[in-house]
């Protein structure tokens, strides 16, 4: 076993009696005793479906104890979870899918309108279905307990280069980043965290869960975040931490019955704050609302959510903050590393946590054995880290990372479009919005008013809520380089 599925099932059995998960959506609370068997009669639903260890199973759920719970059934049999958005298209999927010769999906019962490709099995006490291609395969191998250095997730993300990319995560990174949290927040059995991002990140997975789990403190967890409900849910359930983005504490200070609802104290210590930097008029103005400090850190994927973050009594506006448990070196232009103060370069990582190479190898993402993130930036004298920007061309829309190829192809489908390149535009926000610069067919440039809502409605229909277009702008060509790739870096200077 595992030292992430020992600790998961040791905390089951300590806590036999305690509650552990909450699904705020339903107002339940689960403890010790009834995850253990939930979790045993996934796991003995998903034997008697041929699932065994190292098979990957894709999980198309929004936010809730169950997800919570199944994760640690897949995990306890050895096999791989692969959290993709509740709103990805079922046709997106199946195309992933049978790409990479997976054979589970499990969504909600309200989604299995696609059910008719897949043969449909109910999980015992649970509203989920497992959907497989074909029919049951008799598991014929024998049981296998995990170990550290099996695959735990498969996560999609850009890398660095803008190109979608399988990041495989092992028990022992998980366990691993998990640590580092725990320590770098001091978390412990009196803590309850109000898990609001959703679980395909990696940092809804990590931070808030993964960490509280084995910290053996409580986790509520919410379908979605919700300004009017938040101050009251930290209230009932006397929340003393959550992971966030930007996009939300603005939101919060702006939003009236977010503020209506603040009664003017909260059991919040604080609130940790990633993905793209905080503004310090935002910064600020939300610590003077609610005197609630924020804690702003640097993490992705590749690394299972933890590079660096501000300490609670030394907190600098604008830094990422000092890095935890990860080497983190600056790579310069003249291929060196350093952490010399005030030297610019790509951000450089390695550690206990992160990755070596992508499920599909890619070199050209390290330096000798460092993951090579993308992201530019310097530490000042004190050895805290600021970000400046991104080496890569991917958008950064409320957290959400978005590789443009991606929407692109999606895009490219259309009958009227020729090509399309997309970008990310400044928005106040969600830090970048969505834009597509269209190049249409010749007999399509007509009623252009007409073609933007047929595009924006196409998009709607085709990608994922946080993918779709913003805006959509016709152009006669694109800046170019001299093969003929479109250079979109080049584009959004030009168009800003």
């Amino acid at each position: 076993m595992s030292r992430l599925t020992e600790s998961l099932n040791s905390q089951l059995e300590e806590q036999i009696d305690k509650k552990i998960i909450k699904d705020e959506a339903k107002d339940k609370w689960y403890t010790g005793n009834e995850i253990r068997q939930n979790v045993a009669l996934l796991e003995q639903t998903l034997i008697n479906q041929g699932v065994h260890a190292g098979d990957v199973l894709v999980i198309r759920l929004l936010n809730s104890a169950n997800y919570a719970i199944l994760l640690q059934a897949i995990w306890n049999l050895g096999a791989i979870a692969h959290p993709v958005a509740a709103t990805m298209p079922f046709e997106q999927i199946s195309e992933e899918m049978f790409h990479y010769h997976y054979r589970y999906l499990i969504v909600d019962s309200g989604n299995i309108s696609h059910k008719q490709t897949f043969q449909a099995t109910q999980l015992e006490k649970t509203d989920l279905i497992l959907l497989q291609t074909g029919s049951t395969v008799p598991n014929q191998r024998q049981a296998r307990s995990p170990k550290d250095e099996d695959l735990a997730l498969i996560m999609n993300t850009s890398g660095t280069t803008g190109s979608p990319k399988r990041v495989g995560l092992s028990h022992g990174l998980l366990w691993h980043s998990a640590q580092h949290v725990i320590q770098s927040q001091n978390l412990t059995q009196a803590d309850t965290v109000l898990l609001l991002m959703p679980l395909f990140h990696i940092n809804a997975q990590v931070i808030s869960l993964l960490a509280t789990r084995l910290s053996r403190g409580k986790v509520v967890i919410a379908a979605k975040f919700s300004a009017s409900h938040f101050w009251q849910q930290v209230s009932n359930d006397q929340i003393t931490w959550a992971s966030i983005v930007p996009t939300i504490i603005q939101i919060l200070a702006v939003n009236e019955n977010s503020l209506k609802n603040y009664s003017g104290s909260s059991s919040l210590k604080y609130l940790r704050s990633a993905s793209f930097n905080l503004s310090q008029e935002t910064y600020q103005n939300f610590e003077r609302l609610f005197n609630i400090p924020i804690l702003e850190g640097y993490g992705m994927t590749e690394s299972a959510s933890v590079i660096a973050l501000n300490p609670l009594k030394a907190a600098k506006i604008g830094s990422v903050g000092l890095p935890i448990g990860t080497d983190v070196k600056i790579y310069t232009d003249a291929h060196q590393l350093t952490t010399e103060p005030g030297q610019v370069g790509e951000i450089a990582l390695k550690g206990d946590h992160v990755i070596l190479d992508y499920v599909d190898p890619n070199p050209q993402s390290f330096f000798h054995e460092w993951l090579l993130t993308g992201d530019i930036g310097y530490f000042d004298s004190d050895g805290y880290l600021f970000l400046t920007g991104r080496k890569r061309e991917m958008i950064n829309h409320g957290g959400e990372k978005i590789p443009p190829v991606e929407v692109e192809d999606v895009l490219n489908k259309m009958k009227s479009i020729s090509e399309s390149a997309v970008i990310g535009e400044a928005d106040a926000l969600y830090g970048e919005k969505v834009a597509a610069y269209v190049i249409l067919q010749s007999t399509w440039k007509f009623d252009l008013a007409e073609r933007r809502r047929e595009i924006l409605q196409y998009s709607q229909a085709h990608l994922p809520k946080y993918e779709q277009l913003a805006d959509v702008h016709f152009v006669e060509d694109f800046p170019r380089n001299s093969t003929g790739k479109i250079q979109r870096t080049k584009l959004a200077m030009i168009m800003s």
